[in-house]
């Protein structure tokens, strides 16, 4: 299972226990998602329409009970202008924002934004090549001609795939082709739930199965599960599958006009992924001067404590026994883990709580 918790689990297999109760992150994540905020992102809608988001990273935080060892998401991205995104998610402007949210929020952010640009650029394709919706074969030469890597063929058939359910923790369903409602849902009488989670690297956003409804403690071996209970199936978006569920290309924060039908009215309408993000992140907008006033700093601290730890842990995995790493070295870490993670442990619960209500 070690895979599962990543280098930090491994750094810190020794019963510590973390808990989320400083004022200063109470206050920090409380901040995000207040209402006051309102009149201040309706303001900065007109700067973000001019900007990317490309993702950063993401880590597990970790607490101790008497269930065993937990771990939440934390997602850390990017807003870079759009001239200076590049093809490889990289931002080549260092007048860029960072910002900090809880996975589940990115998650299903970040796919139906994805589903969406998806189908108008299908539709594109449709107009660009004069097909109609009963001719396949046009279709098909159209999108092998123009169509994109991020494209799927299913996506221009009107197959739509249900990508957006990975974004929250639910009961197990495993398709059957025999059952006339598609599936079961093992969540009730199994006791198995799925949904997504930071993967050890840090890097990318894996699927996995899990033995409580908060998504906090994994199977032993997700993909397995999956195999046996599924008569055979692979489990998509798996951690051994090395398919992640997100990518760190730039994606555009303003939506197409052809793509903004049902509300015209709005000017620069934002894509979901930078509204929904945007709006319940922690913020470090120092350097995003076009942001004039409403410039939002408050996040900075958490967000360097976050690249320290993440940074110091790799370090740590990568030389532990080596006679470079001091107990000052090791204090600095845990100091930073106990503020940063404290803060994410805090944030996760804080924002999953929001989304039930």
């Amino acid at each position: 299972t070690a895979a599962y918790g990543g280098g930090l689990r491994e750094m810190m297999g020794m019963g510590l226990s973390i808990d989320a109760t400083t004022e200063a992150a109470k206050h920090l994540f409380a901040k995000a998602t207040n209402g006051e905020r309102r009149l201040e992102d309706e303001v900065n809608n007109d700067v973000l329409a001019g900007y990317s988001l490309i993702y950063q990273g993401c880590h597990n935080s970790t607490s101790w009970s008497d269930e065993g060892v937990q771990y939440m998401g934390l997602v850390q991205f990017k807003l870079c202008h759009s001239y200076y995104c590049g093809d490889n998610g990289k931002c080549r402007s260092q007048m860029a924002g960072d910002y900090v949210v809880d996975l589940n929020t990115f998650v299903d952010s970040y796919l139906e934004s994805k589903l969406e640009l998806n189908r108008y650029k299908c539709e594109m394709l449709r107009e660009q090549c004069g097909c109609n919706g009963e001719n396949d074969d046009c279709m098909y030469y159209c999108y092998k001609t123009y169509g994109d890597d991020d494209l799927k063929w299913s996506e221009c058939q009107d197959e739509q795939g249900n990508e957006e359910q990975y974004g929250e923790c639910r009961g197990l369903e495993i398709e059957n082709d025999d059952d006339d409602d598609g599936g079961r849902r093992l969540g009730d009488d199994g006791g198995y739930y799925t949904g997504p989670y930071c993967g050890p690297d840090g890097e990318g956003v894996y699927m996995s199965i899990f033995k409580d409804e908060e998504c906090a403690n994994h199977v032993d071996d997700p993909a397995k599960t999956y195999y046996l209970l599924s008569g055979g199936k692979k489990m998509k978006y798996s951690l051994k599958s090395g398919n992640s569920l997100v990518k760190n290309d730039c994606l555009e924060c303003k939506e197409p006009v052809e793509q903004n039908d049902d509300d015209a009215a709005d000017e620069n309408e934002l894509t979901r992924i930078c509204e929904e993000t945007y709006q319940r992140s922690a913020k470090c907008e120092t350097y995003m001067t076009d942001m004039g006033y409403y410039r939002d700093t408050s996040g900075c601290s958490l967000i360097a404590q976050l690249n320290m730890m993440s940074s110091m842990s790799m370090q740590m995995v990568g030389f532990s026994g080596s006679s470079g790493w001091t107990l000052g070295s090791f204090g600095v870490l845990m100091a930073c883990v106990f503020v940063a993670v404290g803060a994410a442990t805090y944030y996760a619960k804080k924002a999953k709580k929001q989304q039930r209500r």
